[in-house]
């Protein structure tokens, strides 16, 4: 049993490390330029250079091994980096949201204990009905 213990947590690190290069890579791939969209607010017009200015602030003018190789040191250190979307720290947005999102999880399994014990029970009782 320990040793089942240690194998499943010595391939947590891997199996995380490959799904975060899986979805930053796909997030990176898929149609759309964040720079773009900030400056296209559909009221003003901009210049190449504030879009090649934003591109380099933004860090998506480096090739995508770079980007990530700078966002995983980065979140190794707990800096998530910023949120274009709320212009703000990835990591303030989240601690404002995990209180939401526990209290949704805890009443999600709670709801789901309370549906499927029953019905597991039900189904012992009767068998093969």
């Amino acid at each position: 049993m320990r040793q089942y213990a240690i194998k499943r947590v010595a391939l947590f690190i891997p199996t995380v490390l490959l799904l975060t290069i899986i979805v930053f890579t796909l997030m990176s791939i898929i149609p759309g330029d964040t720079a773009l969209a900030i400056l296209s607010d559909g009221e003003s017009g901009y210049t190449q250079k504030e879009l090649d200015d934003l591109r380099h602030k933004l860090g998506t003018d480096r090739p995508i091994a770079v980007q990530y190789v700078d966002w995983i040191g980065g979140a190794l250190k707990g800096d998530f980096g910023d949120s274009t979307w709320f212009n703000a720290p990835v990591m303030t947005e989240l601690k404002t949201r995990l209180p939401r999102t526990l209290e949704l999880a805890v009443l999600a399994i709670m709801l789901a204990v309370v549906l499927s014990v029953p019905l597991g029970i039900l189904s012992a009782i009767r068998p093969d009905s």
